[in-house]
């Protein structure tokens, strides 16, 4: 979850998108615009229009630009940074989890195919070691067409073994 945008509340009781930038000094930019309008809350909003919190203009606060104390502004300013890291902290713990998750499942699936490569591998040598005790019988090891499609198989797999 992350703030996704900020809305100001007019005195008109009209609203107003906030942009704010990707900039490094977005903050004191945002700042700008907050002393040129006169707005009597900004609600910090999630993707799906979710108040994560609301900052209110002082009651007694001097709407003309000359008299705006710029303290005020930059406490205001400091209550919305903070709406926007708790937003912001929300979603590192969930990309978190997501990343030890994805880790997990990766682990899960290396771990299946080198045990599948191991299976394959001892079926493989018991199928050789089946082919030399067949060798050793009179009349044995004409046919070793099962030998073949397993070397076969394992050259396919990347795990070629010479029969022996």
């Amino acid at each position: 979850m992350k703030a996704a945008k900020l809305v100001a509340t007019m005195r008109d009781g009209s609203t107003k998108p906030l942009v704010l930038s990707t900039k490094a000094n977005r903050w004191e930019q945002l700042l700008e615009v907050m002393e040129a309008l006169p707005w009597v809350s900004i609600e910090g909003t999630d993707a799906d229009n979710g108040v994560l919190g609301i900052v209110e203009r002082d009651e007694n606060h001097a709407w003309e630009d000359d008299e705006v104390s710029g303290d005020s502004m930059v406490d205001t300013v400091e209550r919305l940074v903070k709406i926007n890291m708790a937003a912001v902290a929300g979603a590192m713990q969930e990309t978190r989890k997501m990343f030890a998750d994805v880790l997990k499942a990766q682990s899960d699936v290396i771990a299946s195919v080198v045990e599948a490569q191991g299976a394959l591998s001892n079926t493989y040598q018991q199928a050789m070691r089946v082919q030399a005790a067949n060798m050793a019988i009179p009349g044995g090891g004409e046919d070793d067409q099962v030998m073949k499609m397993m070397a076969m198989a394992l050259m396919q797999k990347g795990g070629a073994m010479k029969p022996g």
